[in-house]
């Protein structure tokens, strides 16, 4: 594992803390999308590349950083990762976990309306750049040729088998966070102000969009709307002109919408939070 734009090695073991880099006890949440003060702030942040040779690796990745960047946004003086800036990862995945990781953006990449629910989950909290966008070499590598070779035999789905470029690569993204974000044209600050969602309605936002993401047939969705925090969900998606069907498959839009109708009434259950909102979750 190799830190870039300090020229740092890291023991993996400590990679969480980053000890050797300036911590800072700031959050760089903020409104707009001022691309010149994104270039500077990647500019002086770590960049981890590292590649992990399992497919429960990778996922165990994503989760990991998913939560560390919950917890950050919501107490940035708490020890994360991303007390140190927002850190960004240039690693490798499979074709099963890098369809997952794409799908929110290309729909051929969906084996589950699911997974793509959750994609948009994780495209909300981080910028996902695909490697091929900014080089010139050919993607995905052949597990043969990372030193030494990896082996990691997956299973893909047939669905996917003629949307990849190759099923047995492994392609390079880039992940980092989002410094300015948006939910339903609301903008998501460290302390709320004004007409604005604050950090913990963001993880009102992660716990409502995983509860949908299960909402595939009848039975599903009546038992997550029949919890108290989604009890006003039914009537304010039919408000936006919902019908009937699967929950999972609704734009993007129309849930985002529904989301800042009822955030106020979401009420996170303790569970959920110790799992998926901070990085001593087991």
């Amino acid at each position: 594992m190799r830190l870039f734009r300090t020229g740092k090695s890291l023991n993996p073991k400590a990679c969480h803390s980053l000890t050797r880099t300036k911590s800072t006890q700031e959050s760089w949440l903020r409104e707009g999308n001022d691309a010149n003060q994104d270039s500077e702030i990647r500019a002086s942040s770590p960049l981890i590349m590292l590649t992990l040779p399992k497919s429960l690796y990778q996922l165990k990745m994503l989760d990991v950083i998913r939560r560390s960047l919950l917890q950050h946004h919501l107490d940035p003086a708490l020890p994360t990762i991303y007390s140190h800036g927002p850190v960004e990862f240039l690693t490798f995945f499979n074709a099963t976990n890098y369809a997952w990781l794409m799908c929110a953006l290309d729909d051929s990449l969906a084996s589950t309306a699911a997974k793509k629910m959750l994609s948009r989950l994780f495209h909300k909290l981080f910028h996902v750049d695909p490697v091929d966008n900014f080089t010139k070499h050919k993607w995905p590598i052949n597990t043969r040729d990372f030193s030494p070779p990896i082996h990691d035999p997956i299973k893909v789905p047939a669905k996917l088998k003629n949307k990849l470029v190759r099923p047995d690569g492994y392609y390079g993204v880039a992940i980092r966070p989002r410094l300015s974000i948006n939910i339903g044209g609301k903008a998501v600050l460290v302390q709320r102000k004004n007409d604005s969602f604050d950090a913990w309605d963001l993880v009102r936002f992660a716990y409502f969009l995983s509860s949908i993401a299960g909402c595939s047939g009848k039975k599903t969705t009546d038992t997550v709307l029949k919890r108290p925090s989604f009890a006003r969900l039914g009537p304010v998606l039919s408000g936006l002109g919902y019908a009937n069907g699967p929950l999972n498959k609704l734009p993007a839009d129309l849930l985002e919408a529904a989301f800042v109708e009822i955030c106020a009434q979401i009420d996170v259950p303790p569970d959920w939070q110790r799992a998926n909102a901070s990085i001593l979750a087991a």
